[in-house]
């Protein structure tokens, strides 16, 4: 699990952005804490969602490799004999 952290990474760079973008244009704190709530919540899921997504294509490459190298080993052994 390369990518372990990826949702909370994202959850906190969307909240940060949120959190900016409200202040900026003044929002009423309830409406603030609502959206950063909402931004918050979305971008964990889809942060979820990609980590699955990433590690899904990242073990079927490396289980594409391995496959190489063992019928390389093969191909390897049956050549000396």
């Amino acid at each position: 699990m390369i990518f372990k952290n990826l949702p909370a990474l994202m959850t906190l760079i969307a909240a940060f952005i949120a959190c900016i973008v409200t202040f900026l244009y003044k929002y009423e704190l309830t409406k603030a804490l609502i959206l950063i709530l909402a931004a918050s919540v979305v971008f964990y899921f889809a942060g979820l969602i990609i980590r699955s997504l990433l590690n899904h294509f990242m073990v079927e490459k490396d289980s594409d490799d391995t496959d190489e190298e063992a019928q390389e080993a093969g191909e390897e052994k049956e050549e000396n004999e």
